[in-house]
């Protein structure tokens, strides 16, 4: 039987945490589970040690980010020589079987690094709209085919890109890519763990027998905490995927942003969108600064 490792982050999550936690109780695999708190503000700390002594418990005296949090949770998976380690979002649960179905893919699949169940939405007799987006002829090749034209139903579909809101690793993809790049705060993380992993020959897998669920809670943020669901944060997290998929110098990257930022702005002030002119203004400097600061170390 694999040893497994189920990592949970929270943050303000007191009436969503149940979710993934009574689902992992309900599988029909065992698995052990970590949970690393973000400096809830909400009584999440208090409610896992009351409800859930049995599970390990980091509580994190600030909220240092998603991928950074769950960098704890695979260091920790490492040492303990786990042989999978299971991400599973605050907001999203498994299926009884889904656990096991995965883990048997991936013992027949050993080409493929990260797997992910079907994501189904808030609504669970609808996929989640934006995992449906990941489902496209050039994200999951073949897997819309398949179905639609009543083919044979394979076991995995190798993917582009898969969203860490649950994601079954296995040992060699955590020794090989290693942990989330800790200059993502919070989003785009998962993207660029997903561009190493294909960098180095790993594939992502899709397994459509597999079923969670994910419902998109939004945890109310703490005062002192940034907000990463802001248009500025969301554009930032994009444009640094962006320069780290980018396969030149540092120099040559900030040249590349500077002259889409030109492009960019002008094309959204000829429209008269304000709202993206003022976006572009404030983010791309921000960008542009952060490698230069790199380029200057790197001397």
């Amino acid at each position: 039987m694999p040893k497994i490792l189920a990592i949970i982050v929270s943050y303000n999550a007191r009436e969503i945490i149940d979710l993934p936690l009574q689902s992992l109780q309900r599988s029909t695999i065992e698995v052990d589970v970590l949970c690393i708190d973000n400096s809830s503000h909400d009584g999440t700390a208090d409610y896992l040690r009351a409800k859930y002594p049995e599970i390990e418990t980091i509580l994190l005296e600030k909220n240092i980010g998603f991928g950074r949090a769950n960098n704890i949770g695979i260091k920790i998976c490492l040492d303990r020589a786990y042989d999978y380690a299971l991400l599973l979002n605050q907001d999203a649960s498994i299926e009884p079987d889904c656990l096991k179905t995965l883990v048997k893919v991936s013992m027949e699949n050993s080409s493929y690094g990260i797997f992910s169940p079907i994501h189904r939405g808030d609504n669970a007799s609808r996929l989640d709209q934006n995992f449906s987006a990941y489902l496209s002829s050039s994200g999951t090749p073949y897997l819309i085919d398949d179905l639609l034209l009543n083919n044979s139903i394979r076991d995995v579909y190798q993917a582009r890109f898969l969203n860490a809101a649950i994601w079954l690793m296995t040992q060699e993809c955590l020794k090989l890519v290693g942990v989330f790049d800790e200059d993502f705060v919070h989003y785009g993380e998962d993207e660029e763990y997903c561009l190493r992993a294909l960098r180095i020959g790993l594939k992502l897998g899709v397994v459509p027998s597999a079923i969670g669920r994910h419902v998109r809670y939004k945890a109310p943020v703490n005062p002192e905490d940034k907000n990463f669901s802001s248009i500025e944060h969301m554009k930032f997290s994009s444009l640094l995927v962006e320069y780290k998929s980018l396969q030149s110098s540092n120099l040559r990257a900030a040249s590349y942003l500077a002259r889409r930022f030109l492009c960019e702005i002008v094309a959204t002030a000829m429209m008269a969108d304000f709202r993206a002119t003022l976006t572009c203004a404030k983010v791309y400097p921000r960008v542009i600064s952060f490698i230069l600061r790199r380029c200057l170390r790197s001397f």
